[in-house]
């Protein structure tokens, strides 16, 4: 227990004292509302083909910011927790395109677990004759439970791949071992952010401040609190 806490506090400490992590997130974050509002200009057009290739562009676009962000930022934690004393601010930018895939492979696992608990949610109530309700509760079961089985073991892919410079699927493989070791602490933590992002939807209606918060604060101090359990792993 008190090895846990050590790792979120000195998480914390690591986000207070070195605050140059959060620039990354702020140029993303700059750049992704930028999109945002561009994309407002290609709505008024009512042009349905450049309404489409704009969001096909954009989101692709959006993700690889997103990437590069991250990997910066996994990185530079990274340098920090082991000491590194001379760890350049963009050196974990190479690994980008990698991680972009690591990302893209997440996000399709995601989507496929979406989709299925959907269609079993969709099947059972049918067969079962259930109310909305009743339905809506399997399928949040089924989404559950593909998140904490399967999306959950593939956390630390990213961490792994930068920081310890492994291959896109060695990284997953070593993800899988990781959060094996530490699966209630993994999911303790998905659990809480979740909550937090929950919690500032509802009461904060201003969605650029409720990803302000995501950004600024949530990923830099993630990208420590996850780097270290990574770097702590032989």
């Amino acid at each position: 227990m008190q090895k846990k806490e050590n790792i979120l506090l000195n998480s914390l400490k690591n986000l207070f004292n070195n605050p140059i992590i959060i620039l990354p997130s702020a140029i993303s974050l700059l750049i992704i509302y930028s999109l945002s509002k561009i994309s407002s200009f290609f709505i008024e057009t009512q042009n349905q083909y450049l309404w489409y290739s704009w969001l096909a562009f954009s989101s692709l676009l959006s993700l690889a910011v997103l990437s590069f962000s991250f990997s910066v930022q996994i990185h530079l934690a990274g340098s920090i927790i082991n000491k590194k004393n001379k760890a350049s601010m963009f050196e974990g930018s190479k690994f980008w395109l990698k991680n972009l895939i690591v990302m893209v492979i997440i996000i399709l696992v995601f989507n496929i677990i979406r989709v299925f608990s959907q269609i079993l949610a969709f099947s059972i109530g049918r067969l079962l004759m259930l109310d909305i309700k009743p339905a809506q509760l399997i399928f949040f079961l089924f989404y559950f439970l593909g998140l904490a089985g399967i999306i959950l073991f593939l956390t630390y892919s990213s961490f792994v791949l930068i920081i310890k410079k492994k291959s896109i699927i060695d990284s997953i493989k070593n993800s899988i071992k990781i959060t094996k070791k530490n699966y209630i602490l993994t999911l303790s933590i998905s659990i809480v952010v979740f909550a937090i992002l929950s919690i500032l939807e509802k009461i904060i209606s201003i969605s650029l401040i409720t990803e302000s918060i995501n950004m600024l604060i949530l990923v830099p101090y993630l990208c420590f609190l996850l780097s270290e359990i990574v770097a702590r792993e032989k």
